[in-house]
């Protein structure tokens, strides 16, 4: 690396390659070129990208407990706070774009000069961080079914990812010369615009379909997967009518989102359910559901998740739903004893057979 060029911190690639964690990108990870637009824009970078890592903090624990719609909503959320973090990366390499073609310009440049030797090792870390990032978030899937899946999904991409990542390490320049006589070589915007392109669009792609995996594994919709619709804070992005928006939901006093009070008591069975949430709607004039919960028995904690269907949709307050788990084992019914007037609150009994995964019981369902 010549003395005219900006010498990017060793420390800094080594950490970014392997042990750097999501929250722990440094202000001044974009390279610094003594102009102040593209300080200014290494900033609003940095900040982009805390923004999005404060959005997502235990997102993948909570989005298996809300309702549907809730998840959805909050993984919309994190995919365009990313989004907004990779257009400020955007903004900023145009500024380094626009001052390397300024240095081009001159016989002499006066001011530190973009070589690869700069910018391939700050793609390195960038591109390490982002798969150290979402390695955590699989990490904190680790408990839930769906983790192995959602892993397969997503291997394309991280796999280009990894393969990006070291196309950019290989290029990196060996050449570590002080020879102040030697004319320093300036990377040419066509190069850096490309290379700052497929690196954006690799990372786009990246978390993309996760967070489309992500809702697809929350939601299973047996009809099949919803694109996501990024949710941007400049307020693009449009969320799509939750599933009770059908004018026939008004008419039915069930149809709404339901939960169980942890620690109210108000249950029949081995022990108090738990993460209980009911939710119900009018799809093409019929009553569907879907209930999931902890339920206590008595060989362990069983989860279940349920899939409702209702044989009619009349305005009644009370009413008896077929189900089936989502692996297809657990057949039965669950009854809705009972609606309180005003629709604040109803009795659930799970009525299955002796050997049936799901456990016999009841609870007292609050709308939430």
């Amino acid at each position: 690396m010549r003395a005219s060029e900006i010498c990017f911190p060793v420390l800094l690639l080594l950490a970014g390659s392997r042990g750097l964690g999501a929250q722990d990108v440094p202000l001044d990870l974009p390279p610094d070129f003594s102009q102040e637009s593209i300080r200014a824009r290494a900033q609003e970078t940095a900040k982009a990208w805390a923004n999005w890592n404060q959005s997502v903090a235990g997102l993948e624990v909570r989005a298996f407990q809300l309702p549907m719609a809730e998840a959805r909503l909050l993984i919309q959320k994190a995919l365009g706070a990313y989004l907004d973090f990779l257009d400020s990366r955007r903004a900023y390499s145009q500024a380094v774009a626009a001052h390397i073609e300024k240095l081009r310009a001159m016989a002499k440049p006066s001011e530190p000069i973009v070589a690869e030797s700069v910018v391939y090792p700050n793609q390195v870390v960038t591109l390490g961080v982002n798969l150290n990032a979402m390695q955590a978030k699989f990490d904190a899937l680790r408990d839930s079914d769906e983790w192995v899946s959602m892993r397969r999904s997503v291997r394309a991409e991280r796999d280009e990812a990894s393969k990006l990542q070291d196309l950019r390490r290989s290029r990196i320049s060996g050449d570590v010369s002080f020879d102040a006589s030697a004319p320093a070589p300036v990377m040419s915007s066509i190069l850096y615009r490309d290379s700052e392109r497929q690196m954006a669009d690799t990372l786009q792609k990246l978390w993309t379909r996760y967070y489309q995996t992500l809702i697809d594994s929350v939601e299973q919709r047996p009809g099949g997967p919803v694109p996501l619709v990024a949710i941007r804070a400049s307020g693009a992005g449009t969320v799509p009518p939750r599933a009770d928006s059908n004018a026939a939901s008004g008419q039915n006093p069930l149809v709404g989102v339901w939960t169980y009070a942890e620690g109210s008591q108000e249950f029949n069975g081995v022990a108090e359910p738990r993460q209980v949430v009911l939710e119900i709607w009018i799809e093409n004039g019929e009553l569907l559901g879907r209930y999931r919960a902890l339920l206590p028995d008595y060989s362990g904690d069983r989860k279940v998740d349920l899939r409702l269907r209702a044989a009619t949709v009349s305005g009644k307050a009370s009413l008896t739903l077929d189900f089936q788990s989502k692996d297809g084992k657990a057949r039965g019914q669950i009854v809705i004893e009972r609606a309180e007037a005003g629709g604040a609150e109803l009795m659930l009994v799970r009525v299955v057979g002796d050997k049936s995964p799901v456990p016999r019981g009841r609870e007292l369902l609050h709308r939430r």
